[in-house]
């Protein structure tokens, strides 16, 4: 989702900046049952426009599928369960 970032932090919490402009948080883990999941916790409430709107919502439906992760050509890649590139950061 374009006009998106996402900072891993080592305490196992993440946080990012939606295209609306509202920020999130919430937790990471590695390894387990679960290879890899993200859990949004918190979201500030901004509107913005329909399309930003609609990217934002798109943005918390793929972190909440978030399986597993690569990095390809400089990027974080995030994976779902199947091994589909669900979000990517550059």
């Amino acid at each position: 989702v374009s006009d998106s970032t996402l900072v891993f932090n080592e305490d196992g919490t993440f946080s990012g900046i939606t295209p609306v402009g509202n920020t999130f948080s919430g937790i990471y883990t590695y390894g387990g049952d679960a290879f890899f999941t993200m859990d949004v916790a918190t979201s500030t409430k901004m509107a913005g426009s329909p399309a930003d709107m609609t990217a934002e919502a798109e943005l918390f439906k793929a972190l909440a599928a978030v399986a597993d992760y690569q990095f390809k050509d400089g990027a974080l890649v995030l994976l779902d369960a199947e091994g589909q590139e669900l979000l990517t950061f550059a």
